[in-house]
């Protein structure tokens, strides 16, 4: 018997896991900028800097809620860094400017029945990647 979407408590159900990793691949490893290399930049650049970063960690969000449905996978914590500086004036405009288009991949997660969740970075400890 397949099992549902959501678990519902019962017995003839199990809880489905989210997604909560350290990504190895390039595919759907967020991109970042300290506050020091962005404030080194004229402020026309770091406009142009950050609204790359954003439109590139939107379109690995959504690269990552798709692995997500391929593999049966319903929740998906986000890093809290996905964008970074949105609580400055220019990222907050950014944000701003681009809120349609993170409206359309939370409507896809939404839509897959991905829930998505933010957790401080600073409170994810995962162990390490390295073997030993």
């Amino acid at each position: 018997m397949p099992l549902s979407k959501s678990w519902n408590g019962n017995s003839s159900s199990l809880p489905k896991l989210g997604l909560v990793c350290i990504t190895a691949s390039d595919e759907v490893r967020f991109k970042t900028i300290t506050r020091k290399r962005l404030l080194q930049l004229p402020i026309n650049e770091q406009e142009r800097v950050l609204q790359e970063l954003y439109e590139e960690n939107l379109r690995r969000l959504k690269v990552g809620i798709e692995f997500c449905d391929r593999e049966d996978i319903q929740l998906y914590r986000m890093t809290s860094a996905l964008f970074p500086f949105a609580d400055d004036p220019i990222g907050e405009a950014i944000l701003s400017a681009m809120a349609d288009k993170i409206k359309v991949v939370g409507m896809q997660a939404q839509a897959l029945e991905i829930r998505l969740v933010f957790h401080p970075d600073q409170f994810v400890v995962l162990s390490t990647i390295a073997p030993k």
